[in-house]
C-alpha cells in the first residue's frame, strides 16, 4: 500500500510498491494512491524516468515545477529526462536552471557540472 498525506506533503511507499515501480504495472501499484498534487508530479516523474519514459517524465518534471519551480531536485531530474529524450540543449538548459537553486547537495552539483561541460 502506498500512502500520501496531502496536509503534511509527505510521501511513504513500502519496498514491495517501489519494486513494482520499475514492473510494466506500476501504475497499478503507484498511481492511484494520491490526487494530482507537487509532490505527485515529481514521483511520478521520477518513476517514469526510471521506466526509461523519459518524453513523458519531462511532462511530469515541468509540471511539477509549475507548482514549485524553486525545487533543484526536480530540475536536475528534467535535465535527465531530455537528456534521454535526445534534447541535448533543453537538458543543458534545465542542468543549469537546477544549479541556480542553491538547493543541491555537492554530489548532484559535480554531476551537473559534467553534463554541462
Amino acid at each position: 500500500m502506498t500512502y500520501c498525506n496531502r496536509a503534511s506533503g509527505s510521501f511513504r511507499m513500502p519496498g514491495s510498491a517501489w519494486r513494482q515501480s520499475t514492473s510494466p504495472n506500476w501504475r497499478n501499484a503507484i498511481l492511484p494512491a494520491c490526487s494530482k498534487s507537487r509532490i505527485d508530479q515529481g514521483l511520478f516523474a521520477f518513476l517514469l524516468q526510471r521506466s526509461q519514459r523519459h518524453a513523458e517524465a519531462a511532462q511530469r518534471y515541468q509540471a511539477a515545477l509549475a507548482l514549485r519551480p524553486g525545487e533543484g531536485r526536480w530540475w536536475f531530474g528534467l535535465g535527465l529526462a531530455l537528456e534521454g529524450a535526445g534534447r541535448g540543449d533543453e537538458a543543458k538548459a534545465a542542468f543549469g536552471r537546477a544549479r541556480d537553486t542553491g538547493t543541491l547537495s555537492a554530489d548532484m552539483l559535480g554531476v551537473i557540472e559534467q553534463k554541462l561541460r
